[in-house]
């Protein structure tokens, strides 16, 4: 079954409010992903665990076309 975009929405948003008001459950996924990165050669600052969030494909497009370029100009 394939679910629809509210379906999706609901899913993640349910998903980043888990994370948020469970510190323990953030800290063993990033733990998780900091191994599996580290596993296959690929380091980041462990200071941008925070930052990370999880987003639909689309909420990052929308982000990315808000950008606003130096000048004003937008592409």
């Amino acid at each position: 079954m394939t679910l629809t975009k509210e379906q999706r929405v609901g899913e993640i948003v349910a998903l980043r409010t888990k994370l948020k008001v469970n510190p323990d459950i953030r800290k063993e996924l990033n733990d998780a992903m900091t191994a599996v990165l580290s596993k296959n050669g690929i380091r980041y600052d462990a200071e941008l665990s925070p930052e990370l969030i999880f987003a639909l494909p689309e909420e990052v497009a929308d982000a990315l076309s808000d950008v606003i370029l130096p000048g004003g100009t937008n592409c």
